[in-house]
């Protein structure tokens, strides 16, 4: 081997053919190694050094060396300062120590495999968070020309099969097994799709199986969410708080510790060491699930979930078992369980029970079940079933879960729960003592625009949207048993005076309620009865055949389409039938309007005004007198009316259509309402009976007044009757019967 050593100042040196030592020393030195196998030191200075031919060891040492190993299977280390490095052709080596300097790398060559080695300090870790290292080619440390980087604890990264993550959410894509994934502590929430077996490394979170092939996955200690394919996986949590998917096929899970969620997805699934607070859901397939490791302590319902008790005082949790889940329990003894047949048995047995006077906490399960509370403050929970929940005294939490159940929280302060999906519950809560505060609280997902509010009887009836649900506050309105609050998930509270405002009608046949104020109700659809009790009221039928009271106060009742029947009780009232053949009932000094169809009215205590125009059909009004008034609309005057007497009354009817009134006063009946027109004209009695003097070709009835009348039958079988005064009489054609009353009376028959 030749030695060379420059002297101080900026040197050529060139080595030649054979192995040389060569030391450039102080200067900007150039070096050439030329062919052998070559051992070249920069010195200090920025140096030029090229290896030549064959394999070189080359060290810039201080400087900002440019160093260029040529052929061969070279070795390179900057040293101190930025040194650009480039090995070239052959299997190179690249030592980088920490503290010499941001050198930068590019491997020219296309042949060999070329490593970079890092001295002590110098960890996989640091190397991607402080990013030490700047090499030519890269892109989130996927190096050109770098096959493999060696640490000095032994770790080995190789380029092309190794993948580097970075602070935000990275997606890996791994398609052979031998990738290798590289991620930081706080690297963001990371997720690997895999097409072949794999397990995940430290700081990566989420793992999904791609591709047709039945493919295995694994997770860390972190808490993994674990997707299957649709073919077979075998899917292992491990430690952490993780989620395991199946999807299709037939599947084998295993949460490992802590709490984690597991569904198998389609198939025939096997969930093995399910322990620490497991959670099962899948209600397809028939499963298997392995208990070998712990004994079951006791089984409850919790809604439709099947809950395991073990010994280790943790629970494994079947979600919506009751729903359907098909599953055979293999326990810690030997024995099997198959959940078919145990959802025939036990868990469906009515329970009958009562808590101590300690209080507590009772849970029924899949049956009728009835439980009662202590006088403390007790937590009832019916679970399935259709239960009877009884609180007592104390201020209790009452759920009745799934089912159409039955709560009563008693005295004091009571908790009422109600969810999507419980049926149809009754809540009863009699308590004289008003100071409490007793509330309903929904479940989150039910907010107050999802509630129907409706008025049935003195119950209130509150049904969720889109669903068959109700809940219904037996005596709500009765001061003995009301609720004084609902609250919802998102904050809001409805109280009375909240509710008053929200009730209203339905689709439904509703049965509906005011109060001692002004209310306005409105039953929209169906056959439903609306009752105004106090208040200056307005009601409204809306379609269908509605029954309105008006009760107490001056009301206003409207009974749209459909054979309604109204009464405004008290007050004076305006009541207006509308479309149909209605019914109305006046009470003390009402207005009543039937609309178009025949209706019938009956005059009540007070004075009464009826209103009349064409297109009103044929209507009918009993027991109106001379207090009352029958007022047509506006066109109609005296000369438009014709009059007739029958056994029962008189009826009017109006020239040129068909529609007519017909007062039911009796065959000799003087007293009739007074007629008024819309230009302010009236007919008193006389002036009505003096209509009816002359009859027509059928059987009349005419009736004179108290007066002088004159009575002409005409043709037909008619019955004349004078009444007071002096009369006249003539029956016509056909065979009359003539009575003359009080008075003279001159009579003609014709025969």
């Amino acid at each position: 081997m030749i030695s060379l050593k420059a002297a101080f100042g900026n040197d050529l040196i060139n080595g030649g053919a054979d192995n040389d030592a060569i030391d450039g020393e102080r200067g900007i030195d150039t070096v050439f190694g030329g062919d052998g196998d070559d051992l070249m030191l920069g010195g200090e200075g920025n140096d030029n050094l090229d290896g030549g031919n064959d394999n070189d060891d080359i060290y810039g040492e201080d400087g900002g060396d440019a160093i260029l190993g040529g052929l061969g299977d070279d070795t390179l280390r900057g040293g101190k300062g930025n040194d650009t490095l480039d090995g070239g052709e052959g299997s190179d080596h690249y030592l980088v120590e920490i503290e010499e300097g941001q050198d930068s790398i590019t491997d020219s060559g296309s042949t060999g495999e070329d490593t970079l080695r890092f001295g002590k300090g110098v960890t996989s870790q640091k190397l991607i968070n402080e990013h030490q290292l700047t090499i030519n080619g890269s892109l989130s440390f996927l190096f050109s020309g770098i096959e493999r980087i060696d640490f000095n604890n032994g770790s080995v990264w190789r380029l092309g099969e190794d993948m580097f993550g970075d602070t935000g959410d990275d997606t890996f894509v791994v398609d052979n097994s031998d990738d290798v994934i590289h991620e930081t502590e706080s690297g963001g929430l990371d997720t690997v799709q895999a097409l072949v077996n794999y397990v995940l490394p430290e700081h990566v979170e989420n793992l999904i199986l791609n591709g047709a092939e039945g493919i295995n996955g694994q997770g860390n200690s972190l808490n993994n969410a674990i997707t299957g394919n649709n073919a077979v996986n075998v899917l292992a949590g491990y430690d952490g708080a993780d989620a395991l998917w199946g999807n299709a096929g037939n599947d084998t899970l295993d949460g490992g510790a802590d709490a984690d969620y597991l569904d198998g997805g389609e198939g025939n699934d096997v969930y093995q060491n399910t322990t620490g607070n497991d959670t099962i859901y899948d209600i397809e397939g028939h499963n298997i699930i392995e208990l070998t490791a712990l004994a079951v302590n006791a089984l409850s319902a919790n809604n439709a979930d099947l809950v395991l008790s073990l010994t280790d005082n943790s629970v494994l949790t079947l979600h919506d078992a009751f729903f359907g889940m098909s599953a055979l329990l293999q326990l810690s003894d030997g024995q099997q369980l198959d959940l078919e047949t145990l959802f025939g048995t036990s868990l469906f047995t009515p329970l009958d029970l009562t808590l101590s006077d300690e209080g507590g906490r009772l849970y029924g399960g899949a049956g009728d079940d009835r439980l009662s509370g202590s006088i403390r403050a007790d937590t009832l929970s019916g679970q399935l079933g259709n239960d009877v929940l009884i609180g007592d005294a104390g201020s209790d939490v009452l759920s009745g879960g799934i089912g159409n159940d039955t709560l009563n929280g008693g005295a004091d302060a009571d908790r009422y729960l109600f969810e999507t999906g419980w049926g149809h519950d009754v809540v009863s809560d009699y308590d004289p003592d008003s100071s409490p505060i007793d509330v309903i609280e929904f479940g989150a997902g039910v907010l107050p625009d999802n509630i129907l509010v409706s008025r049935d009887n003195f119950n209130l009836v509150l049904r969720l949207e889109n669903s068959s649900d109700t809940l219904t506050v037996a005596n709500y309105f009765y001061p003995t048993n009301t609720i004084e609050n609902i609250r919802f998930a998102d904050g809001t509270t409805w109280d009375f005076e909240t509710l008053k405002t929200l009730i209203s009608g339905t689709d439904g046949d509703d049965r509906l309620y005011g109060y001692d104020t002004a209310d306005i109700i409105d039953g929209l659809n169906g056959n439903d009865g609306i009752y105004g009790l106090a208040g200056n009221d307005t009601l409204i039928g809306g379609n269908g055949d509605d029954v309105i009271d008006g009760g107490d106060g001056r009301d206003v009742i409207f009974g749209g389409n459909g054979n309604d029947v109204l009464a405004g009780g008290t007050g004076g009232d305006r009541l207006k039938g509308g479309d149909g053949n209605d019914r109305l009932y006046g009470g003390q000094g009402d207005t009543l309007d039937g609309g178009a169809g025949d209706d019938t009215f009956e005059s009540g205590e007070g004075n009464e005004l009826y209103l009349f125009e064409p297109g009103f059909g044929n209507d009918v009004i009993y027991y109106a007198d001379g207090g009352d008034t029958l007022q047509f609309g506006v066109g109609i005057n005296a000369n438009d009316l014709q009059a007739r007497r029958t056994v029962d009354g008189l009826v009017i009817g109006l020239l040129n259509c068909t529609d007519q009134i017909t007062l039911q006063t009796g065959s000799f009946s003087t007293d009739f309402p007074v007629i008024r027109f819309a230009d302010g004209s009236v007919l008193d009695a006389n002036a009505i009976i003096a209509l009816t003097n002359t009859g027509s070709s059928d059987d009349d009835v005419l009736v004179g007044s108290d007066g002088d009348d004159e009575l002409y039958g005409l043709n037909g079988n008619d019955l004349l009757y004078g009444g007071f005064g002096n009369d006249t009489l003539s029956g016509g054609n056909g065979d009359d019967v003539l009575y003359g009353g009080w008075g003279m009376m001159a009579a003609a028959a014709m025969s």
